[in-house]
């Protein structure tokens, strides 16, 4: 049924941009673009779930806690209105550093905790993957450097081999065997190369020859030039098990 109904959605023109959505080009749904590329977001009533400031948090879901909760946000927000406007009175602008702000309201409690960046880092994972635009080993980089990368493509190689999982470079759409190729030579030499890594960034003056420090440097750019991505419909279908494999990888990483 998946695979019909993508056939017949992308015969009519409309393209598969997400595992459960399409539309026609130029027509993606910037609402849902704002989930999978994890940027902050607002969302009001009961059980409306928010990601602000680096927090997700969601409302009461019962309607009479729904209701405690508006009253009891409703007089921190009175308070943190009537000390700005005093802020304002008392500097006697308008603007500025002491002016109120509308980001000052409280949309979640005090203790609500912060992401982690581990969980940041499965977030970007698990949500890329849902598009077609895929995971760019550039986001992965920014959390964990060229070896967090190596073990994200040792995850996927299997997945690679069957065809479930494609990968991008540039503009070159790749086959699975130039993909698992590939794979295969970036991280033929992991463990010599993880090591060279960090010595490399452990000090500059390091004695690793500079022939080693232009091979591992062209080779981290190599990498963090790749994006992952799930195949349509095989890889999709599968999403769960292939994230949950990279998952693994990176948790024991």
């Amino acid at each position: 049924m998946y695979d019909t109904a993508r056939r017949i959605l992308t015969d009519a023109g409309y393209e598969h941009y997400e595992l459960s959505n399409y539309a026609k080009p130029g027509y993606q749904c910037r609402h849902n673009l704002v989930y999978w590329t994890s940027k902050p977001y607002y969302a009001y009533g009961m059980g409306a779930a928010s990601y602000l400031r680096g927090r997700r948090f969601t409302r009461p879901v019962k309607f009479q806690k729904y209701v405690n909760w508006v009253e009891t946000q409703s007089k921190k927000n009175n308070k943190i209105v009537k000390k700005g406007t005093d802020q304002e009175q008392e500097s006697g602008s308008n603007g500025g550093d002491n002016a109120f702000s509308y980001e000052q309201f409280l949309f979640y409690d005090e203790e609500t905790a912060v992401e982690t960046k581990q969980e940041k880092l499965f977030d970007a994972i698990m949500l890329r993957l849902r598009t077609t635009v895929g995971l760019p080993m550039t986001v992965v980089h920014e959390f964990g450097g060229p070896l967090l990368i190596d073990q994200i493509l040792c995850a996927i190689l299997p997945h690679v081999s069957a065809g479930y999982v494609t990968i991008r470079k540039g503009d070159w759409n790749m086959s699975s065997s130039e993909a698992e190729n590939l794979i295969r030579v970036l991280i033929s030499n992991t463990d010599q190369e993880s090591v060279m890594i960090r010595q490399i960034k452990a000090k500059e003056d390091s004695d690793v020859p500079a022939v080693n420090k232009g091979r591992n440097t062209e080779a981290e750019e190599e990498k963090k030039s790749l994006t992952i991505r799930l195949s349509d419909p095989l890889g999709f279908l599968l999403s769960n098990s292939i994230i949950s494999d990279i998952f693994l990888a990176v948790d024991n990483a």
